[in-house]
């Protein structure tokens, strides 16, 4: 059950069945300090995922941090989404955040394409992922999981097609390897081996 509770300097902090989602005593601090932690990995991102909407208070500190990043927020509690107590953040455009199970609507939208074709990093926020482990597992699973599946969900909602895509494979649950990429060498006899190679290594990295 979705509650509030009054910060030590009267912020709004939600909880989830007697879970904090933010610390009491300063969840400005907090915030920073996780986004700081980061910050090697941030400096270079073209977007950004958070797994977790928590009190919003992270994602303030990444829109002052980063304010020209993209960031798309994955929730699996539907109240939270729609607490307008905890639009913490500028809401300039910046920021979507989708919810429960209307949060793989994103893989179909238009902010999909944009976000998947570049360079991007995925970022969790504890105190949410442990409220419901399974739903933000799957949610990185899409995003970073390295399936067959996985893969092509990524490549449809790209708009690309991939010279892997025409590699045999026993499960869509297999993972791919240096073997497929090796496949797809001897698939693509009209492409150099370095076109080939550089090309799936890319696709994979991202």
């Amino acid at each position: 059950m979705l509650e509030w509770a009054s910060g030590a300097k009267g912020d709004l902090i939600p909880t989830w069945n007697g879970r904090l989602l933010a610390s009491k005593v300063d969840p400005y601090k907090e915030a920073k300090i996780w986004v700081e932690s980061h910050a090697d990995i941030l400096s270079y991102t073209e977007g950004i995922f958070v797994l977790g909407l928590g009190a919003g208070y992270h994602i303030r500190e990444l829109q002052v941090f980063y304010p020209k990043v993209k960031i798309i927020v994955f929730e699996a509690l539907l109240d939270l989404v729609s607490a307008k107590s905890l639009r913490s953040w500028q809401e300039n455009g910046q920021v979507s955040v989708y919810g429960g199970d209307l949060a793989w609507n994103f893989f179909s939208s238009s902010e999909a394409k944009d976000m998947l074709s570049g360079l991007y990093i995925v970022l969790q926020h504890k105190s949410s992922m442990e409220i419901n482990p399974t739903f933000y597992q799957n949610i990185s699973n899409r995003l970073v999981g390295r399936t067959w599946s996985s893969y092509h969900h990524i490549l449809k909602a790209r708009g690309t097609a991939s010279f892997l895509s025409e590699v045999q494979v026993t499960s869509r649950d297999e993972l791919i390897s240096i073997k497929h990429i090796m496949d797809a060498l001897k698939e693509n006899k009209n492409k150099t081996s370095e076109d080939v190679l550089w090309s799936c290594l890319s696709e994979l990295v991202k």
